[in-house]
């Protein structure tokens, strides 16, 4: 509803000036609950007594039929103008008062922007009074109508007590100011551009100005039933709410609409498309080996036979022969070894060399090579005296044999062909 947007905007007017409107918002939240409220179910009791109709040109004297609904409603009429003692009086004075009093420039733009939006308030709602519940009747035939049942106008009294003694007890004595002082700091002392029963004065005077108006437009001659055409460019402007429907149509709807189109297909084609993608490819993998798997023995067997005759081939495709660099020195304990290792083998950190002498039992000589640099080992092993000896070197994966048998003291390459794995 209009008339909500614009006490919105009276908090979030207290709001933005700090400290010194922060509780008068609260308040003002507070008591435009009850009178808003009760003039919203005021609303719907109308609409229930006049058999659902919603075109106010077509109510007219209603408090002589509705007379709890047009008191309880013209409680909350009085309220949100600011009329003492109701509760708007209270808090929409106060922001007004703290707009005026927030120093510089801005207290006297901001101040009669509220002034103005005082009047406008009286005005538009004088004139739902008016059309309502004032005038002569404008309904059609076969409408009668009445008041709603106690079980409707009970809530709209009880919202009107609200409407009348709620901003009596936030305001006094400060108890609401109070109770949310802990939430804020205290803003001190500030200077008063205008004392309150002036600022009180003005809106009282701005009050009235909107409901003279309204009272002039409405209550001098009759009202049509239907709205005329042939008005101001104003009154068009406004009949269309300000053009914010279409401008929130224009800049936010439709662009809205085109991101969301543009997402939901970028979702449909690379998200979900990847997606399906990828099943498609599980679901041929599936079917292809599916085949394979056909019930017979025949199959099964061959598809045995297959991996047997690989096995080797991968085993052996694992190691790959080793042409060292071998180099004992005089003393015949010092070794260096350089390893020529064909592309892709990994060679080990430490290597574990076994030296054995072919026919002498006990004369095996065990030696840890350490790598010193890539492919280059060196160690410290047993004498080895003149004679041949067997060559054995391992890692934690694989074992490499010496063909055929060096003859110490040695100095040259040998070739090394992978034995076993572990």
């Amino acid at each position: 509803a209009a008339s909500t947007m614009s006490q919105f905007g009276y908090m979030i007017l207290a709001t933005g000036l700090g400290p010194i409107g922060y509780a008068f918002a609260i308040m003002h939240l507070i008591t435009h609950g009850f009178f808003k409220a009760g003039m919203f179910l005021g609303a719907g009791s109308v609409m229930h007594g006049m058999n659902d109709e919603v075109n106010m040109r077509k109510y007219g004297a209603l408090r002589h039929f509705m007379p709890i609904t047009f008191i309880t409603f013209g409680i909350g009429y009085l309220a949100i103008l600011g009329v003492p003692p109701f509760a708007g009086f209270y808090s929409k004075d106060m922001i007004i008062e703290s707009a005026f009093n927030s120093g510089g420039v801005q207290a006297i733009i901001l101040g009669s922007l509220t002034l103005i939006g005082a009047a406008i308030t009286a005005f538009y709602m004088t004139r739902v009074m008016i059309l309502t519940f004032a005038g002569t009747k404008r309904w059609d035939e076969g409408v009668e109508p009445h008041e709603s049942p106690w079980l409707m106008w009970l809530p709209m009294a009880v919202l009107a007590v609200g409407s009348v003694t709620s901003g009596y007890l936030l305001y006094h004595d400060k108890a609401l100011y109070k109770w949310l002082s802990p939430l804020f700091e205290d803003h001190g002392e500030h200077e008063e551009l205008l004392k309150p029963i002036v600022v009180s004065a003005l809106a009282l005077t701005m009050v009235a100005i909107g409901v003279s108006i309204a009272v002039y437009k409405y209550m001098r001659e009759n009202v049509d039933s239907i709205a005329p055409i042939d008005v101001s460019f104003i009154t068009k402007f406004v009949r269309k709410d300000l053009m914010q429907d279409q401008f929130n149509e224009k800049f936010f709807m439709r662009p809205g609409q085109l991101l969301t189109k543009g997402l939901v297909k970028t979702e449909d084609v690379v998200v979900d498309g990847t997606v399906r993608a990828v099943a498609r490819m599980a679901i041929g993998s599936g079917s292809g080996l599916r085949g394979l798997q056909n019930g017979y023995v025949r199959s099964y067997a061959a598809l045995i036979l297959i991996g047997a005759l690989l096995g080797p081939v991968e085993a052996n495709a694992a190691q790959h022969a080793l042409r060292a660099g071998a180099q004992f020195a005089d003393d015949g304990r010092r070794i260096s070894l350089r390893l020529d290792a064909a592309p892709g083998t990994a060679l080990p950190a430490t290597l574990r060399m076994q030296i054995v002498h072919p026919t002498r039992a006990g004369r095996d000589g065990l030696v840890m090579l350490r790598q010193t640099a890539a492919g280059s080992y060196e160690g410290v092993g047993p004498v080895l005296t003149e004679g041949r000896w067997m060559l054995i070197l391992q890692d934690q994966q694989s074992t490499w044999r010496l063909d055929g048998a060096m003859v110490m003291p040695y100095q040259g390459t040998v070739d090394l062909s992978p034995a076993s794995s572990k």
